[in-house]
This record gives C-alpha cells, structure tokens and sequence, in this order.
C-alpha cells in the first residue's frame, strides 16, 4: 500500500508541467538577474524554486484534483483531452484525503521558505505574497458553516439598519 502512495505522490506532482513552467521561469529569471549582477545567490534561487515547484506541482494540481472529483469531471469513463488530472483517484492510488494531506504539507513548507525569503532577502516581498496567501485563507474560511451564517446574519442586519 506505502508504495502505491509513493506513486501516487509522484503522479500527482506531473513533473512535465512543473518542470515546463515553475522551473523553466524562475531559473530563466535567475539566470538573467544573475547575468546583470554577476553572481548566482543559491540560498535564494533553491527556496525560490521550491516554492514556485510546491505551488504548481503540489498545492494547485491537488487542490485541482480534489474539486474536479467531487463535480465528476474526472469520474467521467471516458477519457477527455483536457480533463482527467493525475488519475490517481481513478486509479485508487490517493484518496481524497490524502490530497488534502498533500495539500496541506505543501503549504506549510510554502510558507516557511516564503517566510525564510522574506527575513533573508526582503519583507518588500510580502507585498507581493501576502495577498495570495490572504485569498487562499479567505477562500478556506468562508467555506466554513459558520462564516456562512454570521455573514448572512451580518448582511441581513445591514440591510435591516440602511434607511
């Protein structure tokens, strides 16, 4: 079973996509940045990458994958060119909370070397960051029962107080 999830793991992260678009454009960026300065900083380029590689190859393809099988865009039989993720639900590999699992751990590590970039290179860069990771939060909590509630219950009593 450990090894089926290993492999499940692995097919969940799609190296090829990854590696095509994380990959290619941070170190395309560094490369150039390196050219014009003249030095390669490896402890910023690694965790750079890092995150940019959880980001795709982790958090979003499992995030993907969870709310594609819950509408049965990839429970589908028949196979579809644009649809379909991994397969690793199909093919019993991961299960739905396994992909939380992996979604959970990747944004955690997202988040301490997002945290390592901003005390080593710049808290400029939470500018950049913070609001992404903000809307994610958003995004998990208003999905919440309660917030749900206490925001109609907030909406229905504003628009009981407007003249």
């Amino acid at each position: 079973m450990a090894g089926r999830r290993i492999l499940g793991v692995f097919l969940e992260f799609r190296l090829i996509p990854v590696l095509l678009w994380s990959y290619t454009a941070v170190t395309l960026g560094t490369a150039l940045a390196s050219y014009e300065h003249g030095v390669l900083d490896w402890s910023l380029y690694l965790p750079t990458l890092a995150v940019a590689m959880l980001v795709q190859g982790f958090e979003t393809h499992a995030i993907n994958e969870i709310y594609d099988w819950k509408s049965g865009t990839d429970q589908a039989s028949v196979p579809r060119a644009l649809s379909g993720g991994s397969k690793v639900l199909n093919r019993g590999l991961l299960t739905v909370r396994d992909l939380w699992l992996i979604f959970a751990v990747s944004s955690a590590l997202i988040w301490a070397l997002s945290g390592y970039l901003f005390v080593v290179r710049s808290l400029t860069l939470l500018a950049f960051v913070l609001p992404v990771r903000l809307g994610w939060v958003i995004a998990r909590v208003e999905r919440l029962p309660i917030w749900a509630s206490l925001a109609a219950w907030a909406a229905a009593i504003g628009a009981w107080h407007i003249p």
